[in-house]
């Protein structure tokens, strides 16, 4: 009897922990996911604001060789 009821307490204390564990992985894996997403954001959003200033001006270098090679 003693026996049963010590596997028992630890079968307990077993499926009280994994969902904690799960639980605690997956919001790990989240806030990863999360974190990954954010800087990905800022890396396209620093990029895309340095671009908008340089892109007039390779718009620019663009449109100037058309028309070269249009006129060539």
């Amino acid at each position: 009897m003693l026996k049963k009821t010590k596997v028992h307490r630890k079968k307990k204390t077993v499926k009280s922990r994994l969902p904690l564990t799960k639980l605690a992985k997956t919001v790990k894996s989240k806030l990863l996911i999360f974190h990954i997403r954010i800087f990905l954001l800022g890396i396209i959003y620093s990029h895309y604001f340095t671009y908008l200033t340089s892109f007039q001006s390779i718009a620019l270098i663009v449109r100037r060789t058309i028309i070269k090679n249009v006129l060539i």
